[in-house]
């Protein structure tokens, strides 16, 4: 059986490799269109990449830069990930995004308060985002694949005794430069601080971190706990480079010094 589905998969790659990051320009035009005055509609600043259904689009989107063309990409895929997935987008509330943002396939979006992407936010595949009131993504997150990102619980829950019922709904609000791990979920009033990783998998956050760990912590569990402090993700391509090749010959830990924020941090070009 194993044979038979990478085999199966090597053919699909083999005959679809040219379509898994063709942008779908039918569904490109609908979104800039609908969402965007005219002028800024005909400058397509957001790109939408294959299977891609679109819900109610009747919200707003800003700016936090002059728009261009392709500065925000939907729908980006490989072979081995989630090439057969649909991506689905509804926009009913506002739209706050910065450049060089990137949701891959199969991202579910749901927007009726404020969501607030800022520059360089990479989010992964099959991520579920539902904004009820308030969700901020800082600069430079990375999001891993199948985690969940809602500020609501739906539903709300009554005190037998005392007879109140809470709100079911509280921001959320994630710091720059935060790595969060593939199959985790971020509830209803998480905080983070900066530089905080959230190790996947299962990993479950639901209140405010920035009170309770410094910046640049390893936080896991259900519900995260603090695991270590100091550590950030090596998040530049050159450096990645220089540790993959220090490992192929060596076994101890590579010893930086200098910059940190230099060997951490992507070069953005934009």
């Amino acid at each position: 059986m194993r044979k038979i589905y990478f085999r199966n998969l090597l053919r699909y790659f083999h005959n679809n490799h040219h379509n898994i990051n063709r942008v779908n320009w039918w569904q490109t035009l609908r979104f800039n269109f609908m969402l965007l005055p005219f002028k800024t509609a005909c400058k397509l600043p957001f790109l939408l990449y294959g299977k891609c259904e679109l819900g109610v689009l009747r919200g707003e989107v800003e700016f936090l830069h002059k728009p261009y063309k392709g500065m925000v990409k939907i729908g980006l895929t490989d072979p081995f990930r989630s090439i057969e997935c649909t991506t689905y987008v509804c926009i009913i509330g506002l739209l706050q995004i910065g450049k060089e943002v990137v949701f891959r396939r199969g991202t579910h979006m749901e927007i009726n308060g404020v969501f607030n992407v800022e520059d360089y936010s990479y989010i992964g595949d099959n991520v579920c985002i539902k904004v009820a009131k308030l969700v901020h993504l800082g600069y430079g997150l990375r999001v891993g694949n199948n985690t969940t990102i809602m500020d609501t619980d739906f539903h709300y829950v009554i005190n037998t005794t005392t007879g109140l019922v809470k709100d079911n709904s509280l921001p959320i609000i994630i710091g720059d430069n935060n790595w969060i791990g593939g199959n985790c979920i971020i509830k209803k009033g998480t905080k983070t601080p900066k530089g905080t990783i959230v190790a996947g998998p299962y990993s479950m956050l639901s209140k405010d971190y920035t009170k309770l760990i410094p910046e640049y912590s390893l936080v896991a569990g259900s519900p995260a706990k603090l695991l270590i402090e100091n550590v950030r993700r090596v998040n530049n391509y050159d450096s990645e480079k220089i540790l993959a090749d220090y490992f192929k010959e060596h076994n101890e830990p590579f010893a930086f010094s200098g910059d940190i924020d230099d060997f951490c941090l992507p070069k953005y070009t934009k």
